[in-house]
């Protein structure tokens, strides 16, 4: 894979510029801050598209970094940071979704108790006993703990069926054809059963002339005599090599399901045990001594069963860790040609030595070993009779990877009374922090004040910047409006071009985006089109026949533009986006300031803080 990050701006566009259809190329979403705060940001472009929730929190033991100072408030906070989540996170499920949580003895009372509240009461479908250790711990105090749970609830349970699981070598293995059936392989089954059936009761002749007074005692024929006779013309009634033998249904291979109901014990032999999960991740890449976090690692196979019964055509995880929900995502997809993706969300430093890393590795390659690519692994699906089938050509080749503003952040980008960085460090200090929420939900800012996301600063889209501290040190980091704009406003990126604009309508250079809205169960190719415009225009001071020539200098070059990068009249979209003003003076040309819309979506209530009903 090629990280784009590590490349200048230039180049970067160009890749982009490349992609003919970036949602289409999509394979994943990795997030990179507070999970509250990503979801809550994730909320306008995925609303109800997520089909399937895999998480594995936190379990509160002492060993995870969820440390309180007794178990009564360790258990209340945990409860607490579970709540808001699980709340924002069914917001991105639609009606037909699951979500699957991993969770272990200590918290799984707290956990349902959480899950009837955030989730809903009659949401609970199944509690799943995975087997995670394969052998007994003799330094148990009590009794060795060889399960964890898997919860399972759903959206609406009433409607929602689980996917079918693979069936077994053991099951199939039972299907023979003793008497080359053209229809395949096939199992006897019992023709009688003990629930009463009026027509059931009758004699019966072999074709070897043996008479059958009737089924055996307490017991009724399944079908009446009439089709009994039906099924032995169609060559589905089994009488022994002989012909002498009671008679037995033939049920074939090719009609049975096709798959497994799930149950709710599962083998470690059958999806893995934790140490599984960390000798994947050991193949890939070493880890640091102190990586506490990763010593009980969910195995691959473990979450490729529960996206398998969760049909989950996109997969969110907001608990992401090391990135195994990735990882079983993408092997689906090289195991049936899937097109599944995921939204991963981890806060966790190690995002950038283990998440990313491991995910990039895994589009790379499939097997892995002492951090380097399994020798005999090809990549070059020319070397395939068909490419289309080679493991490198079912891989959704486009993660995008967003890095989200953090609490601490938000209070760093305050310029309180007296606070600096070298004093009052990440954050500026509880005390200013709290007088920072005040004057946050006060509204008080101004240019010595950039609270929120200021529309002024949209006259000068690329040169936006976030004040923060960052390793104690004052910095000003670059936020990409491109995406804060596709994120909040609920727009999906499909071709992009970044390009030059000649000096009479504003000179530098624009961004073009072809974008489509979020539309949750409409068909896209139903959804209209939309543009997305984003360019330096800073005019406030000229003067107004100035202003007027600019005006429609611009427009003219952005037909041409458009036209030239996407081959589309302006009128063809079913709206402009654009931020700062913009001329549209053609006929069926719409167009909307982004300004507005980006404030008041960055002041949209947040429901945990909403008066209750």
């Amino acid at each position: 894979p090629l990280d784009t990050a590590l490349f200048d701006a230039a180049f970067q566009w160009e890749v982009l510029a490349a992609v003919p259809d970036l949602q289409a190329a999509l394979g994943g979403v990795l997030v990179h801050g507070d999970n509250y705060a990503a979801l809550r940001t994730l909320e306008a472009q995925w609303r109800a598209a997520v089909k399937c929730i895999y998480i594995d929190p936190p379990y509160n033991t002492g060993n995870d970094g969820f440390l309180y100072k007794d178990d009564y408030t360790r258990h209340a906070a945990w409860a607490s940071m579970m709540q808001g989540r699980a709340a924002a996170g069914m917001q991105l499920v639609g009606d037909g979704g699951v979500q699957f949580t991993s969770i272990d003895e200590n918290e799984h009372r707290r956990w349902l108790s959480v899950a009837e509240t955030a989730i809903g009461d009659d949401t609970f479908v199944a509690n799943v006993i995975w087997q995670k250790n394969y052998s007994p711990k003799n330094t148990a105090q009590h009794f060795s703990e060889d399960h964890d749970y898997v919860t399972v609830h759903a959206a609406s349970p009433a409607t929602w069926r689980p996917g079918l699981l693979e069936r077994t070598d053991q099951q199939d293995a039972a299907f023979t054809n003793p008497d080359n059936d053209p229809r395949g392989p096939w199992k006897a089954s019992d023709l009688s059963a003990r629930n009463f059936y009026s027509e059931g009761t009758y004699p019966i002749t072999t074709p070897g002339g043996r008479v059958i007074d009737g089924p055996p005692a307490g017991n009724f024929w399944r079908v009446s005599h009439h089709r009994l006779e039906q099924l032995d013309a169609d060559k589905r009634i089994w009488w022994g090599v002989d012909g002498n033998n009671v008679p037995a249904l033939k049920r074939f291979l090719s009609e049975v399901m096709q798959g497994r109901v799930p149950q709710t014990l599962w083998l470690h032999k059958d999806v893995g045990h934790t140490q599984d999960g960390k000798r994947t991740l050991l193949s890939m890449m070493a880890l640091e001594s102190g990586d506490a976090v990763f010593n009980t690692l969910k195995p691959v196979p473990l979450i490729e069963r529960c996206i398998r019964i969760g049909q989950g055509d996109l997969t969110l995880d907001y608990f992401a860790g090391s990135g195994t929900t990735a990882h079983a995502v993408i092997n689906l997809n090289r195991d049936d040609g899937g097109s599944r993706r995921f939204i991963l969300v981890e806060q966790g430093e190690y995002f950038d030595t283990a998440t990313l890393p491991r995910v990039a590795k895994v589009m790379a390659c499939p097997e892995w070993k002492d951090g380097k690519p399994k020798q005999g692994v090809q990549h070059d699906a020319g070397a395939a009779p068909d490419p289309d089938a080679h493991w490198s050509r079912r891989t959704l080749p486009v993660v995008q990877v967003l890095r989200i503003e953090r609490y601490e952040d938000s209070l760093d980008a305050l310029a309180l009374p007296g606070a600096t960085a070298e004093g009052g460090g990440s954050g500026q200090g509880e005390l200013l922090g709290f007088d920072a929420l005040l004057r946050y939900v006060a509204g008080v800012q101004g240019a010595s004040n950039p609270v929120r996301l200021s529309t002024a600063a949209l006259a000068r889209p690329f040169d936006y910047r976030l004040p923060t501290v960052w390793e104690g040190r004052a910095a000003e980091r670059p936020v990409d409006l491109l995406h804060t704009t596709l994120a909040l406003l609920g727009l999906h990126l499909l071709r992009v071009k970044r390009v030059a604009r000649p000096a009479a309508a504003g000179g530098g250079a624009a961004v073009l985006a072809e974008v489509r809205p979020h539309r949750h169960g409409q068909d896209t190719a139903s959804v209209p089109t939309e543009l997305l415009l984003l360019r330096d225009h800073d005019v406030d001071e000229l003067p107004p026949a100035e202003l007027a020539a600019r005006a429609e200098a611009e427009y003219r070059w952005l037909a041409d533009a458009v036209y030239g990068a996407f081959g589309r009249a302006l009128a063809d979209y079913a709206c402009v986006h654009h931020n700062r003003d913009l001329l549209l003076p053609g006929a069926g040309e719409n167009g909307a300031s982004i300004d507005a819309a980006l404030a008041a979506a960055m002041w949209q209530r947040d429901p945990a803080f909403s008066p209750a009903d």
